[in-house]
């Protein structure tokens, strides 16, 4: 099976129409009804979005059934993490130790730090999750003034 005909089965499975999958992702009807006909693809950030949604692998989401030859581990860190089998992506990441010499430094954001938006969310849809920041700047401002002028 090919990524069109996953996308279409994982979202029948869960008895969603393509508005509803549309709507889940930020997204159009007409962007799944393109995935479905195999006219487009999404971009990672998306397919990821997708293998969360539908509670799949990448590899199963992309590949189909079988997925990659399954004897042979995709990254070598898969085989010595631990609970590689439960999440693959923090398999490949069980080495990191966040140092610049590994070539990512910068690359992990503090664990509650507002995460700017996502291809397919707008602007808005960033302000409304993250109105609390803005609410807070009046509070600011009156303790500055308390400090200040006392």
């Amino acid at each position: 099976m090919g990524f069109a005909t996953q996308v279409r089965h994982y979202r029948q499975e869960r008895g969603w129409s393509q508005e509803a999958l549309a709507q889940r992702l930020f997204l159009t009807r007409q962007t799944i009804s393109k995935w479905e006909q195999g006219d487009a693809t999404p971009d990672l950030e998306t397919l990821v979005a997708l293998a969360d949604l539908f509670d799949v692998s990448l590899d199963r989401l992309v590949r189909g059934e079988g997925g990659a030859a399954a004897a042979e581990p995709a990254h070598p860190a898969a085989v010595d993490a631990p609970g590689a089998a439960d999440h693959p992506a923090e398999a490949e990441n069980a080495g990191d130790t966040g140092h610049a010499a590994d070539g990512d430094a910068g690359q992990h954001p503090a664990p509650n730090a507002p995460v700017p938006p996502q291809s397919g969310r707008t602007a808005y849809d960033w302000l409304e999750e993250n109105s609390y920041l803005f609410m807070m700047i009046p509070m600011i401002i009156l303790i500055w003034v308390y400090a200040l002028f006392g």
